[in-house]
Order: C-alpha cells, then structure tokens, then sequence
C-alpha cells in the first residue's frame, strides 16, 4: 500500500481491508445504492472529523463546526443503516418476501403432492396430514412475525443513542460532553466580552466616565474656590434637555462673577460634534465657558490632547484613570481665566502676565505626551534588554556546562610512576 498526498489529494494505491465490519458496511452501502467510492469517501470525511474534534489545539468555532458536522454525518450513516436493515427485513419476512413466498411454495407443492396420492380416497390420514400442514403454515408464520419484530426492536434499541445497550451511546454522550464544554467555553467569551465592554465605558473607581471626571473637575475647583455642582441627570433651562454634566460657579471672594459648564464624552466626536455640545451645554445651562472631556485621545479630532474651540471653550482627553490631575487643573484655569477677564474681573496687565504663564505652561504640556511616550519605549526596550541578557546569560550557562562535560569526559589522567634519577656529567671528566 502507498498514500501519497500532494496538498489538495490524497492518493490511496493498493489497499485491501479485510476488516469484517468494514466489509459488512460497504456490502449495506452497495445494497443500499451508494457506490463503494462514494460511501469510502463519507467514512474517511467522517474520520478526519472525528480526528479533528481530538484537537487540542481547535479553537471553539472550529470545535462547534466538527460536532455539527459529526451529527450530521451520524444521522445520515445511522439512518442509510437503519433504512437499509429494514428493507432488507420488510423484504425478507413480508407475507410477499422470499422467505414466506418459499415456505408457502414448498407447502403447496407438497399438499399438491399428498393431494395427487390420495386423490381418490377418503383418507383420514390425508385429512390429517393437510390439518398438520395448515396448522404448521399457521405456527410457522406467527413465528416469523413474531421474530421479524423482535429483531426490529432490537435494531431499534441498537440504533438508539438514548438506550444504555446501544453502540452508540458512547459516541453521543462524548459528543454532549464536548457540546457543553463548548457551551462552557461560549459563556466564558461572552461574559469576558460584556466585562470588557463594560469597562470600555469607563469605569474608574466604580463609576462610569462621566461620574469620574465630575469628581475630578470638583476637586480642581475647590482647589480654586470655586463651586462646582454635578447636573448630567438635571434637566437645565431647556425643558427636557440635560446638556452639561456639571457647572462651575466662578467666584471672586465670596461673590460668583461666572459660569462654567463641563460635558464629559467616551466616544468619538467630530469638531463640529463638539462645537453643537458646547454651544447645547452653554445655553442650557446659562454658561460663559466651557470644559469638554473626552476619555481617549484617539478619539480627539484633532489627534492631539487639547483642542481649542473659542478663548472660553477647550476639549481636553483627559483619562481619571491615568492622566496627571494637573493637566485638567491647566485648562480649568485657563477657560477659568478667560471668563473672568469677559466679566470684567481682570486688568489688562493681569492679563498680559497670565496668557505669558500659561503659554509656558501649554508649552510644556505639548511636550508631556512626548515625555510620556518617550518613557514607555525606555520602559519597553529596558524589559526586552534584560529578557535577551537573561536568555545570553543562560545559554551562556548552558554551553559552558556542555564543554565542560566533554572536557572532562575526554581527559584521561596518566598514571604516576616511579621518578626518574637524571644523572649529571661531570664537565672535568673526560667522559
């Protein structure tokens, strides 16, 4: 025997199966109408399935398609047998089958011949003979009934996965053993899917993103001295508009001279998204400025983390979870500002010294996400030095443990002998 396999065939030469069952199936299949072409290939495709759901490897998908398959390929085997084993009994032992139709011949041709014997007598023993026939046709065909059935049943019981005696119990529960282990597997995916999405709307501390920055933006206007009130489930002067998370009341002393109002977004939203928020929130909430928080910088427009609308109205990415307070507490102060100085609350020189202040600081804060990017590849390139220091290190180790093993495996070591007495010549000798 040879196989041969070239990536899309594989080809079988000279092969002989004297295997009882094998040829027991094929000899069904032939009776059944199918080709032994045919029903080899069904039994090898059904093969590599059953080869394929041992997989360690086979990723939930692959493992939920194989059973599918292996079901279907099952069914299709079970019911070819049970059809063909059914038409072969129907067959056999129906009142028109070859076994009823000879034994019936059989007795008509011998009554025929007792008949011809005693033709012309009144013959008890006639009489009696053709009693006997009848009642024996009689016995015969209810014993064959009777065992036609009984052999279905049994063909039944055989062909019942559900049945404890059955063949195929085994192959059914593995394949529940394995169905619910794939269920298992689904649970855990989609429980581990609905906890990521979960987090991606932006827990922080128990809270969602908007309920985090809320509490991060009071903490920067209490530092101020400034009131700052969370208002997102607060309908505001609009009737049934809830723009704006959160005000700022803007004080100088214990007098309020402004309003601030902050809108908090964890998705992405276009410049002219964030100018209809800002413009929403202002009006409802009777606000001069501005603050919109957005929790990732990928999701900015602009692609950088800060974003100025107008001198009162800046989009800030700012993540509670990561980002340093400071940056919010920057832009707080510089919308914070602006509204003041619209209020009339701030001089022109108090001006001059603050927007050259806070141009240092917006300065500096253009180069924090370079630093920060700067320090996780030092931080990344640091780790992948020491893991390729340890794996020289260690192979290192290795090769020297190696040679040292040859060396002292091929080392023999001399015996000591007696010393040897070197003479000295005399150089005032002749000799």
């Amino acid at each position: 025997m040879s196989v041969e396999i070239d990536g899309k065939q594989v080809l079988i030469r000279d092969h002989v199966v004297t295997d009882v069952n094998v040829v027991a199936e094929f000899a069904v299949a032939e009776d059944a109408g199918k080709t032994p072409s045919e029903f080899l290939n069904q039994l090898l495709h059904l093969g590599a399935q059953v080869v394929a759901l041992g997989s360690s490897t086979a990723n939930a998908d692959k493992i939920e398609s194989s059973i599918g398959s292996a079901r279907t390929a099952i069914q299709e085997a079970t019911k070819g047998l049970e059809d063909s084993i059914a038409k072969q009994v129907a067959g056999f032992v129906a009142d028109d089958g070859k076994l009823v139709t000879g034994i019936n011949s059989i007795m008509d041709d011998f009554r025929g011949q007792l008949e011809s014997l005693t033709a012309d007598e009144d013959s008890p023993i006639r009489a009696a003979v053709i009693k006997s026939l009848t009642e024996a046709r009689q016995k015969i065909e209810a014993d064959i009934t009777k065992q036609a059935e009984q052999q279905r049943r049994e063909m039944a019981t055989m062909l019942d996965p559900k049945d404890p005696t059955s063949p195929l119990r085994s192959l059914s529960d593995k394949l529940d053993r394995l169905n619910d282990a794939v269920e298992k597997v689904r649970e855990s995916q989609t429980k581990e899917i609905a906890v990521a999405e979960a987090l991606e709307t932006g827990v922080f501390g128990g809270l969602d993103y908007e309920d985090a920055a809320v509490q991060m933006l009071q903490r920067v206007a209490a530092a101020a001295g400034d009131d700052c009130e969370a208002t997102g489930a607060v309908p505001g002067r609009l009737p049934r508009n809830k723009k704006g998370d959160a005000i700022v009341d803007v004080k100088v002393g214990s007098s309020v001279h402004s309003r601030m109002v902050m809108e908090a977004k964890n998705k992405k939203l276009t410049k002219a998204n964030w100018e209809d928020e800002r413009d929403g929130s202002k009006e409802n909430r009777g606000a001069v400025g501005f603050i919109g928080l957005c929790k990732h910088i990928e999701d900015m427009p602009t692609g950088g983390r800060i974003m100025l609308l107008d001198s009162t109205s800046i989009v800030l990415a700012f993540d509670p979870e990561f980002d340093d307070l400071q940056i919010l507490f920057l832009v707080y102060h510089v919308v914070r500002l602006n509204c003041l100085s619209g209020a009339g609350q701030i001089d022109e020189l108090n001006i001059a010294e603050i927007n050259r202040n806070l141009e240092e600081a917006t300065r500096a804060l253009g180069s924090f996400d370079s630093i920060k990017k700067n320090a996780t590849s030092i931080r990344n390139a640091a780790d992948k030095i020491t893991r390729e220091a340890d794996d020289m290190a260690e192979s290192i180790r290795r090769n020297l443990d190696a040679a040292r093993s040859a060396i002292l495996s091929g080392l023999e070591v001399e015996p000591i002998g007696p010393p040897t007495v070197l003479e000295l010549s005399d150089p005032n000798s002749d000799g």
